[in-house]
């Protein structure tokens, strides 16, 4: 089990496996990471899914491998067309910009 194709990790998971030359069959894609859990603890399959759930460390149902090297995505600021930021979020957007120069 692994992200669904509108997901950029799908993406990113299937160029990892190609770049490797492996097979990479994924018999069911879902977004969900409580789903991918869920049938994980239903003995349906693996999942390759996010490390911040926290049933994760709560459930000794699960065996937990951390990815090595870890999956890096890069990350964008969204907000809706049109408009002009506020004040709060332009005051973040400047932070942001401060810390990361």
């Amino acid at each position: 089990m692994s992200y669904g194709p509108d997901s950029g990790v799908h993406a990113y998971i299937r160029e990892a496996f190609a770049a490797k030359a492996l097979r990479l069959d994924i018999a069911y894609a879902t977004n969900d990471v409580a789903l991918q859990l869920a049938l994980v603890a239903e003995g349906i399959g693996i999942a390759l899914t996010s490390h911040a759930s926290p049933v994760l460390a709560a459930d000794p149902r699960f065996v937990v491998v951390p990815l090595e090297p870890a999956i890096r995505l890069r990350k964008v600021f969204v907000w809706r067309a049109g408009t002009r930021p506020s004040a709060p979020l332009r005051a973040f957007l400047d932070l942001w910009t401060e810390l990361f120069e």
